[in-house]
Formats: C-alpha cells, structure tokens, sequence
C-alpha cells in the first residue's frame, strides 16, 4: 500500500494499490493520476487539479522516496536510506536548504546552508 498525504490545505489523497488493481481514493473527486511499471516497483501518483506534483516512487528494494509539495510550492523531500533511516530535506521559505540527516546512531545533524551576502 502507498499512502500519499498531501498537508499543504489539510485535505488528504489516499492511494491504496492492491495486488490485482489500482484504485484511485480521493475525498473531493479530484484528478490523481496513478501509474505502475509491469514489474511494480514503481509508482507514480500524480496530482493535476492546480498543477502542483506529488510524485512517491518505490524503489527497486522496496523502500520509498515521498516527496511531497508544500502549501508555497517549494519542496520537502523525505527519503529512506538503505538502512532504513530518514534523510529530511526542507526547502525554506526564502529558498535556502535545511537539511537534517540523521546519524548512524540515530542521532540529528542540522546543516543549514546560509544565504552568501
């Protein structure tokens, strides 16, 4: 099962895939747009009803890359490393990157890439 949440205005798409079809759940009847490669490792939802993207794939081990669109259109990227843990990318309001990487032991690191004067 893929569960795609968008947040930006508090409505929620939920696309369940099963194992002999897809189905497409929207709360408002709006366009999602599902679709998966013959050997079902990938799938691409994708939300036209304003233009705006969220585009969750499942990789080849069967972890996933979510990457999800913001209320202001700039991007959060939340991936799985390949053990397992999360790798947090978040665009900022003025543009700027914040990235949060957690360590091998579970642990936060904050990189913060700052506007140059």
């Amino acid at each position: 099962m893929t569960d795609v949440r968008q947040t930006y205005d508090g409505r929620m798409t939920d696309v369940r895939r099963t194992y002999d079809r897809r189905m497409t759940d929207t709360h408002d009847g709006r366009m999602t747009d599902v679709r998966q490669t013959h050997d079902g490792r990938m799938t691409d939802v994708r939300q036209t009803h304003d233009g705006r993207m969220t585009d969750v794939r499942q990789k080849y081990d069967g972890r996933t890359t979510d990457v999800r669109q913001t209320h202001d259109g700039q991007m959060t990227d939340v991936q799985q490393t390949h053990d397992g843990r999360m790798t947090d990318v978040r665009q900022t309001h003025d543009g700027r990157m914040t990235d949060v990487q957690q360590t091998h032991d579970g642990r936060m690191t904050d990189v913060r890439r700052r506007r140059r004067a």
